[in-house]
């Protein structure tokens, strides 16, 4: 092959090397993302999207540990209190309660103790938390009665649940006002852990008929719910 033939030949590569370079080049410049993972519809919409670094397993707040998962339970449960957004240092401010609670402190023998009390001798710390009235709950089927004001829904059968797939499949709903009794459940579940000692004894086939699945260390007093401390 002549030179010239070699020329005109690496030519007609080099044109067509830069002409695909350009359609690339062109291609970058465009408005359009040829990944975009968004609806093309959402597009100018105000709309925040964000990434999880693993997927959520728990949305009960009693054993969720994720951060992830709290940006869903955020949305679902409403605690009493909770951190002011804005103000630094973090200040809490009521939620659901009419304040946010201050402690007073009982001695081993239930009886009251100065604010400024030695820390040995505090035996209780006391949190009254009052809840806002007219709190309720959003809609849901777990909550639709009837006439006689007894649930629709509870203790459905199998056949019963044969064309139930989504929520919006049952045909009433229901809600009720948030009351102190839901929280004092959730607090006492604060304070219950699953018994070892149950699982070791069923794994090698022994009787479990004396040994608690759970235990429950919430103490149960006249006029306030008692948790461990640590």
């Amino acid at each position: 092959m002549s030179y010239a033939c070699r020329a005109r030949r690496l030519f007609r590569i080099a044109r067509l090397v830069f002409s695909g370079l350009a359609v690339v080049l062109q291609m970058a410049c465009s408005d359009s993302n040829l990944n975009n993972p968004y609806p093309e519809g959402d597009k100018g919409k105000n709309t925040h999207y964000n990434l999880f670094r693993e997927r959520p397993k728990h949305l009960d707040p009693i054993i969720s540990y994720s951060e992830d998962e709290y940006a869903f339970l955020g949305q679902i449960y409403e605690p009493v209190v909770q951190y002011h957004y804005l103000k630094r240092p973090y200040e809490l401010i009521p939620a659901t309660a009419t304040a946010v609670p201050r402690p007073r402190y009982l001695d081993k023998d239930k009886q009251p103790l100065p604010t400024e009390a030695d820390p040995s001798q505090i035996a209780y710390s006391v949190y009254d938390i009052r809840i806002k009235p007219g709190i309720r709950y959003q809609p849901h089927p777990a909550f639709a009665t009837g006439n006689d004001d007894r649930y629709l829904y509870h203790g459905l059968s199998a056949k019963e649940l044969e064309d139930i797939y989504t929520l919006s499949d049952f045909a009433h709903t229901g809600t009720r006002e948030l009351i102190a009794a839901d929280y004092v459940y959730q607090i006492k579940r604060l304070a219950a852990f699953q018994n070892p000692e149950f699982y070791k004894r069923q794994s090698m086939r022994l009787s479990t008929a004396r040994t608690p699945r759970v235990i429950a260390c919430a103490e149960d007093l006249p006029q306030f719910v008692g948790l461990p401390r640590g």
